[in-house]
Formats: C-alpha cells, sequence, structure tokens
C-alpha cells in the first residue's frame, strides 16, 4: 500500500513520500537516504483530530526539509485512546520495525508506551505528553512540548491576578487522560490557592463508563455557582460544556487546558466558545517569518488557520526527521538528539535536556469573534 506522494487529507495505513520515492518509481538510481517512520496516535473515535493533526504534520515536515528530500514510509497505528490497543501494536512496531515513532498524544498513553519504547529501544518523540512524570528518564523517550507544571503554573497565575480573582473555582476533571488530568489539577489548585488561600476550589471528577457522567456535569456545576470553570478535558466535552454555558446562561469564566484542540472547540462550541481562556504554548499571532511562511502554505492546503496541534505536531516530525538526516553511522538516534540538543521550531527553539525534555514559552490565549486571539 505505498505511494509515490500522499495527499494532505489521505487517510491510509501506510503512505510513501518524499522525492526518493519519486526517484525510486522513475527507475533512477536511489542516492538519498529510505527511512520507515511510525506514527502512534488516535486515528478514530472523538479525540481522532490529534491523529489527523500528526498525519497532515508529517506530510509538510518532511516537503520542508532542505534536498535531497528522502524517500520516507509513514506506518500509521492507531491507538484509538485505549490503553487496551497499546499490546496488539507493540507487536505489530516491533515486526514493522519503524526507525522511530512520533506520539503518542497523550501523557497516559505515553506511559504506558514507555516500557515497550525500552524494550525495542525505539526512540519515540510526543508532540503533546506533557505529564511530569514522563520526565527526568534516561529512556527513550523524548518531547518537544513543555511539562503540566508549567502550563498548569502560567493557568493559575493568569486566572489568580486578574482584577476581580474568583472566590469559587470549579475544576472538571476527565478520567480519559488521568496521569495528565490528576497532574494539571494539583498544580492548579496548589499556585491558585497559594495566591487566593480562602477561594473554593472544589473538583468534579467525572468517568466514562461510571460514577459521574459529562450528561450530568450540568446540574452540579449549577449547583455549585462557580465563578470561573477550569475544563481539564478532551476537546469535544469541552465544546459540549461550552454549549451548556450558552444555553443555560452561565456567567462564570470557562478556561480549557492545552489538552483541548481550539478547532475543535470553535467548531463544536460555537457561540459558547466565546470569551473562553486557553493556556498552551501557540500563539495564534506570531510574528515569525518561519511561521508565517507556514501559516500562508498550511491556508493554501487545508483552508483553514493552524491551531497549538498542528504546530507542535509539525515541530515533533521536523525536529525527527532533521535527526534522522543528521544521525552518524553506528549512533542511536537518541545520542544523535542529545549530541545537537537544539532544534528550530515555528515559534519558539527546542532545546532538549540531558532527559529529552523541553519548556517552550506558555501563551494565554481568548476565543473573540469565533477567532483565536492572544490575551498574555
Amino acid at each position: 500500500m505505498a505511494r509515490r506522494t500522499a495527499p494532505p487529507r489521505v487517510s491510509r495505513r501506510r503512505f510513501l513520500l518524499g522525492g526518493g520515492a519519486a526517484a525510486l518509481l522513475a527507475g533512477c538510481p536511489r542516492s538519498v537516504p529510505r527511512w520507515r517512520i511510525g506514527i502512534l496516535n488516535t486515528f478514530s473515535g472523538p479525540n481522532a483530530d490529534a491523529g489527523l493533526a500528526q498525519r497532515h504534520a508529517a506530510w509538510m515536515a518532511l516537503q520542508d526539509l532542505p534536498p535531497p528530500q528522502p524517500e520516507v514510509e509513514w506506518l500509521e497505528y492507531d491507538d484509538q485512546d485505549d490503553l487496551s490497543s497499546l499490546p496488539a501494536l507493540a507487536a505489530r512496531i516491533a515486526q514493522e520495525q519503524p526507525v522511530a515513532l512520533l506520539g503518542p498524544a497523550t501523557s497516559t498513553l505515553a506511559l504506558h508506551w514507555l516500557p515497550w519504547a525500552e524494550e525495542l529501544k525505539l526512540l519515540t518523540m510526543s508532540a503533546t505528553a506533557t505529564a511530569e512524570v514522563l520526565g527526568h528518564r534516561d529512556d527513550w523517550f523524548f518531547r518537544t512540548c513543555s511539562s503540566t507544571r508549567a502550563d498548569a503554573l502560567q493557568a493559575a497565575r493568569f486566572a489568580a491576578l486578574q482584577p476581580r480573582p474568583a472566590k469559587r473555582v470549579c475544576i472538571v476533571r476527565s478520567d480519559r487522560n488521568p496521569v495528565f488530568a490528576e497532574s494539571w489539577e494539583t498544580h492548579f489548585r496548589a499556585d491558585y490557592l497559594s495566591h487566593h488561600p480562602r477561594a473554593d476550589v472544589c473538583t468534579l471528577a467525572y468517568h466514562a463508563h461510571q460514577g459521574l457522567r459529562l450528561q450530568q456535569l450540568p446540574d452540579r456545576i449549577e449547583q455549585l455557582r462557580p465563578e470561573l470553570i477550569v475544563l481539564v478535558t478532551p476537546s469535544i466535552d469541552a465544546a459540549y460544556l461550552a454549549q451548556q454555558r450558552l444555553k443555560r446562561r452561565w456567567s462564570a469564566q470557562l478556561m480549557v487546558t492545552d489538552w483541548v484542540s481550539p478547532e475543535v472547540l470553535l467548531q463544536w462550541g460555537g457561540r459558547g466558545a466565546e470569551g473562553v481562556w486557553l493556556v498552551g504554548d501557540f500563539d495564534p499571532g506570531h510574528p515569525g517569518e518561519r511561521y508565517r511562511q507556514f501559516r500562508e502554505r498550511f491556508l493554501r492546503i487545508y483552508r483553514r488557520e493552524p491551531m497549538a496541534n498542528d504546530v507542535r505536531s509539525y515541530d515533533a516530525a521536523f525536529t525527527l526527521l532533521s535527526a534522522l538526516r543528521a544521525q552518524r553511522p553506528a549512533e542511536s538516534l537518541k545520542n544523535t538528539l542529545l549530541r545537537l540538543q537544539t532544534f528550530e521550531g515555528l515559534q519558539s527553539m527546542i532545546r532538549f535536556d540531558a532527559f529529552g525534555d523541553c519548556q517552550r514559552p506558555m501563551v494565554l490565549c481568548t476565543i473573540a469573534e469565533g477567532a483565536l486571539r492572544r490575551l498574555a
């Protein structure tokens, strides 16, 4: 199932990209490297936006490599946002032997993937798995995103330093990604209370299969009458609660984490998404020339504005491809990344420490008139 090129919206488990593929199919001698790279991500279900963003980013990042362009076969592994999928996927990955993996999308999936990455000595690079427990490990897991702690502290301080900070705060937490969600809530709560010790900060933890359910949350939130609602939830759940805020005419301010895709929130939250605060490492109005060129090309190809997951996924893919190109004979890809250490991202530099972790500048945004705008 290989093709010479992969259209941006292609949906296949395998696809072949690059100038090397064109030369091969034309019968010309091949003088460029050939790599098989896996994408371990969510390609189906309500959270498939993460996998689609990584697929599109891989396609664009490869086109941006300086010539000669390598021949790359991308192997897609759909985790379905479900931990039970990992054993079978690990067996497939071991059989198909990609040189590296992009993903997973969530901290919980990443944490459970680590033993297989270690066993296979397979470099795994995530654009979005931020949980603290993944850091400070001498392993085969790298990430091009900041930590959950940095994200949560930025959110807490922004909320706490408002002219009229909330006295009643409700944190709504999903169990779909507990490694991230519980860590984010802990850091946010502690920092907010350090500014306002008398604030009432409560948590509504809901579950996909038992206990408190998503559809029951609006009634519970109304009973609490919070002034600030913080959603540590997947994108589609945040969109649902944003709609409920509009329908029920809540006056509370809504804040979401970088687990939420702004694109999904805008599409499904509708007018309920107006005024929502978003915290993350994406600046929609970034003035840099490299981002400007990326944005223009992204608009031409996909006919929409790039969002946080698109930029993060591109940075991870371009970093991985750049490292593969710079890899020396008999050098592991892990050692190549640690040797080079610094890579150029679309909006900020990526500097890996000795454990493959990095910190990116954090940004606060809001949705105004149906568009994402930077606040701070």
